[in-house]
């Protein structure tokens, strides 16, 4: 590991699951796993689903990408991303994911681990974000908005084919 440890990792307690494959992450709030610390066996299958994913999740993102750099981040290589491939791996599983897969709750990393909160893609579009995650009612009164725009232009167009 690198110089930021505070300990070292009791790699022997995830060794003691058994299997083939382990891997452990790290979770994150509200909810998901984080990239923060993700560790595998070698050629581990989640690895492996990551990997393909990565180039699917960045031409989703693409378009949009200078308009909201945060989302374009969080969906095509971060959290986001790695939930969303963690979740559809494990659904695709024949029955109840083994103890070969962990999360590891972020408290339970506190004694080994600093977290330097680096967010080198933070822009504008993060605190955007983040005002309305504290206001709720702006997403009711966008989703409002939304509504009456949408009604307007079926309105419109229906008028238009009907006349």
């Amino acid at each position: 590991m690198d110089t930021w440890c505070n300990a070292s990792i009791p790699i022997h307690q995830i060794e003691a699951a058994g299997g083939k494959d382990l891997s452990v992450f790290k979770s994150t709030s509200p909810t998901g796993v984080s990239n923060d610390l993700m560790m595998t066996t070698a050629r581990h299958p989640i690895f492996e689903a990551v990997i393909k994913r990565l180039v699917f999740y960045n031409k989703i993102t693409r378009p949009w990408s200078s308009i909201q750099p945060h989302t374009a981040v969080m969906m095509s290589a971060g959290p986001l991303f790695l939930t969303l491939v963690l979740k559809s791996y494990l659904l695709q599983l024949p029955s109840l994911p083994t103890p070969s897969f962990q999360v590891v709750n972020a408290t339970q990393l506190l004694p080994y681990l600093t977290d330097l909160e680096g967010q080198s893609w933070h822009h504008g579009d993060t605190q955007a974000m983040m005002w309305i995650g504290e206001r709720p009612w702006v997403w009711y009164l966008m989703g409002a908005i939304g509504l009456a725009v949408g009604t307007y232009i079926v309105n419109f167009f229906l008028l238009l084919v009907w006349n």
